[in-house]
């Protein structure tokens, strides 16, 4: 059975995208309102050495695998880590197809 085909099921997914994606919504201006009663840092400099930085430490996960003795552990961290962004983005495509059921 693919719960989509009928016509209530396809507007309760849509309700409750709507719902959700509205309460996203409303936590991020939430949280952007709190950010803004911080004071500035200036954090805003240096994008190349920052990207870099962002590209080692988070898309490579080399703090894991680089520690002495947790070579099998981070090895395994990166990728369940990786495997959980695939997991992700198969997810939102299970979405669209449940939206749209012609959807390759």
């Amino acid at each position: 059975m693919v719960p989509t085909t009928e016509w209530y099921w396809r507007v309760l997914l849509i309700a409750a995208l709507l719902f959700f994606g509205g309460w996203f919504l409303f936590r991020v201006n939430q949280l952007y309102q709190f950010t803004r009663l911080g004071v500035d840092s200036k954090r805003f400099g240096n994008w190349g050495t920052r990207l870099k930085l962002v590209g080692v430490f988070v898309l490579g996960q080399f703090r894991m695998y680089n520690r002495k003795g947790y070579t099998v552990a981070g090895i395994a961290h990166f990728f369940t880590f990786w495997g959980f962004l695939v997991i992700q983005v198969t997810t939102l495509v299970l979405f669209a197809q449940g939206l749209f059921p012609g959807l390759r």
